[in-house]
């Protein structure tokens, strides 16, 4: 048994898999109870909202490019790796709620949460490459909702023609990109995730309509014999197979790809009697990524049943592929959901720039100053004026305890630098209109330009999969719960050998967009 602070310990192998959510409960020093200010101007999260926004970010854009995942992997290692990327999602991100519950006050971001246990060199490689790449979902997620309102054109104005010659009108589809990117203006102006609630509730509700709606054309286009191969796509070439197969993983990846707006999902649950934010989080991971995996799996495999080793990277974007009521449908729900799960991607970017042009260390700095002013007038009877005496102080109510050396007095910011929560961004109208309308512009132009949907989704994917989806939350896992050494073994042997399939889905995926672009130039 690991022994934990705050409760009760747990076995090492429970809380890997996360299977004991009342033992982690019990081990977790999180408040079970909001009283208080903190109840009124705290998060008004629960479980359910957290659902949503988790569906919102899982269940999106990826979904429609699986059968092309699937088909370059064939049918005997499609379903199987579906399977085992869900399974791997589900592990790290129970890992990581449990340790992000356990902080004392709870971090507010991703790079916040691996500042505080693997340091501020750590913190800060987790920021920029989290800042990567929900800019990178930005831009391919315009692009999916710019392909999915052509879409709705198409089949508009050509409801029975085979060959629609507005299929393919110019040479990318920027008018919709443009329309797209004008209603993100006016959406970005959200001041947070936590005051996006009801956009997440509109996100999941379509994203269940499109995803059974792509699911409902794939199993109707089914006629035996099945299409497909086990084999999946052929090649010109055992190199280029491999390159296709690796690019389809980072597609499958990007599908469950969900950390780094993980810890700002649970930062807006508000713990209740009986159950804390960890629990409440650990629920609505299991739901969303049960309910994403069961969506995944039958829309790859029937997609690609349906059309075989040519499926199009957008099996919804497949002009005539269904009635037209369906297809009118379900791209308009993709297009509505986009544009909240733009958003629920694109609010840590947000808060993220406009703290670093708020001030090199001002916002958190002026923080330490007012929490620890009163603790030190109150033990000293002086004034604070940038120095403290040795000695213990508390960083709020419920903050952490901090220690000031001898050598420490005189310089209290650059000790409590590492141990002070991210505050609240306080922005005018004016700064959010600069700021978040460059970003929107300048991702609408990028994918105005690259409209290389599956490509670009492989890419984030291979980004993000291991370093933010399985090396930070098992590294912090390790850090902050310590378990026994064979679970330890365990851990790192698996971040390990997925470290190596990493570096292999990156270069492949950078190979396809690489090529892509210069193919269509």
């Amino acid at each position: 048994m690991a022994n934990q602070p705050g409760g009760e310990g747990v076995s090492d192998l429970e809380a890997v898999g996360g299977l004991a959510a009342d033992g982690w409960a019990n081990a977790t020093p999180e408040l079970a109870t909001a009283d208080g200010d903190e109840t009124k101007n705290g998060p008004h999260g629960s479980t359910f909202t957290a659902s949503l926004h988790i569906m919102t970010a899982v269940i999106g854009a990826g979904v429609l490019a699986l059968p092309y995942s699937v088909a370059w992997l064939g049918w005997v290692a499609g379903p199987l790796l579906l399977t085992v990327f869900y399974l791997l999602t589900w592990l790290h991100a129970s890992l990581l709620a449990g340790v992000v519950a356990r902080e004392r006050p709870q971090p507010r971001s991703y790079g916040e949460a691996v500042r505080r246990l693997l340091g501020p060199r750590a913190g800060a490689a987790i920021s920029a490459l989290q800042l990567t790449i929900n800019a990178l979902a930005g831009v391919a997620y315009t692009v999916a909702a710019a392909a999915c309102a052509r879409a709705v054109r198409v089949a508009l104005t050509c409801p029975h023609a085979v060959d629609c010659p507005h299929a393919h009108p110019g040479p990318g589809p920027w008018p919709e990109a443009l329309a797209f990117g004008l209603v993100q203006l006016g959406a970005s102006q959200l001041r947070s995730l936590d005051e996006a609630a009801w956009a997440s509730l509109i996100g999941a509700v379509t994203s269940l309509v499109y995803s059974a709606a792509a699911l409902g054309v794939s199993v109707a286009s089914v006629r035996r014999p099945w299409r497909g191969t086990a084999g999946g796509v052929p090649a010109p070439s055992p190199a280029a197979k491999g390159l296709g197969a690796l690019d389809a993983l980072g597609a499958v990846a990007f599908a469950f790809a969900f950390p780094t707006v993980l810890v700002e999902v649970q930062a807006t649950i508000r713990p209740r009697p009986g159950a804390g934010v960890g629990a409440q989080m650990r629920r609505a991971i299991g739901w969303s990524l049960a309910l994403a995996f069961a969506f995944y799996l039958g829309v790859g495999v029937a997609g690609y049943a349906a059309f075989g080793n040519g499926v199009a990277d957008n099996v919804l974007a497949i002009p005539h592929v269904g009635p037209v009521w369906v297809l009118v449908l379900a791209n308009a729900a993709v297009v509505i959901h986009l544009c909240s799960a733009y958003q629920v991607y694109s609010q840590p970017v947000f808060a993220a720039i406009e703290r670093a042009l708020s001030g090199p260390g001002r916002a958190r700095s002026g923080l330490t100053r007012a929490l620890l002013e009163d603790e030190i007038e109150d033990q000293e009877g002086g004034v604070f004026a940038g120095k403290a005496p040795p000695g213990e102080y508390s960083l709020g109510e419920t903050g952490p305890v901090v220690t000031l050396a001898e050598q420490d007095a005189g310089d209290v910011t650059s000790v409590v630098l590492a141990h002070a929560p991210d505050p609240p961004v306080e922005t005018t109208l004016r700064q959010r209109l600069v700021i978040r309308s460059a970003y929107v512009v300048l991702t609408t132009a990028i994918a105005a330009a690259l409209p290389c949907f599956a490509q670009i989704l492989g890419l984030i994917g291979a980004l993000l999969f291991w370093p933010a989806g399985i090396f930070f939350p098992v590294a912090m896992y390790l850090a902050a719960v310590r378990p026994r050494p064979a679970v330890r073994r365990f851990l790192k042997t698996l971040c390990g050998s997925l470290l190596f399939v990493s570096i292999a889905i990156v270069g492949a995926s950078v190979h396809s967009l690489a090529t892509k672009i210069f193919s269509s130039s």
